[in-house]
């Protein structure tokens, strides 16, 4: 999986219940333990359905002090291309091990900030995102 992948989701659609890497469907639907690379496409469109499906409707502004504002959410008329862009921008390298369990947890994570979490200086990339970063997935 690459960045990118991860942003578009976050960022247009969201696109990632925290799967632990279990065979349980997560929030998804989908086996956690299912490596995203593996998915059907029907497996992948649920998976990034669910990103969307965790993001505010509709997309706000919040006003972090001092003048500055971040945007939140989405709009509904836009979720379909951010599903679209998630599925396209999905990794395809067979050697990605990413999980769908592992991509979920680390979507819940971002979108689970509070606004304040948001608005603070030095915002960290959470722990459970650390998976995604793997080289073989970029």
């Amino acid at each position: 999986m690459n960045t990118p992948w991860l942003a578009s989701a976050v960022v247009s659609a969201t696109l990632f219940a925290c799967g632990g890497g279990s065979g349980d469907p997560g929030g998804s639907g989908v086996a956690s333990s299912k490596r995203v690379v593996d998915l059907s496409a029907s497996e992948l469109q649920d998976l990034c359905a669910y990103f969307s499906s965790l993001k505010e409707q509709p997309e706000r502004e919040v006003d972090c002090g001092g003048g500055s504002t971040t945007t939140v959410g989405i709009n509904p008329e836009d979720v379909q291309a951010g599903i679209d862009e998630c599925i396209t921008d999905a990794p395809t390298n067979a050697a990605c091990p990413l999980t769908v369990g592992q991509s979920e947890a680390c979507i819940e994570a971002i979108e689970g900030r509070s606004d304040a979490e948001l608005c603070s200086d030095g915002i960290e990339i959470p722990a459970e995102c650390a998976p995604v970063f793997n080289q073989a997935c970029s």
